[in-house]
């Protein structure tokens, strides 16, 4: 084999040099890197939704727990703004219900059934107040209760994925307040 041959021969092998190799391998890392930060951020999105549903579903079901007992008994609570418990009575089921805030928690203590939480110690209660009007009869109104709920999250992780959320609702009672 002549010099010529050889020289002709190593002209014809492929293979990559030493830029292309560095060029590829930063391609690659760079895409890597893309697709974990894509996956870092969608499984922080999903978490974030969890805490939403969560703090959603418990204040939901507390706000229609006492609408739906407000609207089913008569209200004994006298008149006020920011009241921080409430007093009704004649349910058909639980008789007397007495709501409070306790422990960060919302608290339905019934004079048939006993005392017991309507919030999960899944969430933090940090507001609960009603603002009451109507009650008796020289007003000539229908009583009504405004109730106001403040939730928030407890995450174990860190204060990232807190979420606060504030729930307010107005009911009145069914039966007519006539005098």
């Amino acid at each position: 084999m002549t010099i010529e041959q050889f020289n002709n021969r190593t002209i014809k092998n492929k293979g990559f040099t030493l830029v292309e190799l560095l060029v590829s391998a930063a391609l690659f890392g760079l895409t890597v890197a893309a697709a974990s930060g894509l996956f870092s951020a969608a499984l922080k999105a999903q978490r974030r939704s969890l805490e939403t549903q969560k703090v959603l579903d418990n204040g939901r079901y507390v706000m229609e727990t006492v609408a739906k007992a407000l609207r089913m008994s008569e209200i004994v609570t006298s008149n006020g703004v920011q009241l921080l418990s409430l007093n009704v009575k004649n349910h058909a089921i639980k008789g007397t219900i007495i709501y409070t805030l306790e422990n960060n928690r919302v608290k339905e203590d019934s004079s048939t059934k006993g005392a017991d939480y309507i919030s999960s110690s899944n969430v933090k209660v940090e507001k609960l107040y009603f603002d009451v009007s109507g009650v008796g009869t020289a007003d000539n109104t229908q009583p009504r209760v405004t109730t106001v709920l403040k939730v928030k999250s407890l995450d174990s992780v860190g204060s990232m994925y807190q979420v606060e959320l504030n729930f307010q609702t107005t009911v009145s009672q069914r039966n007519l307040d006539l005098p």
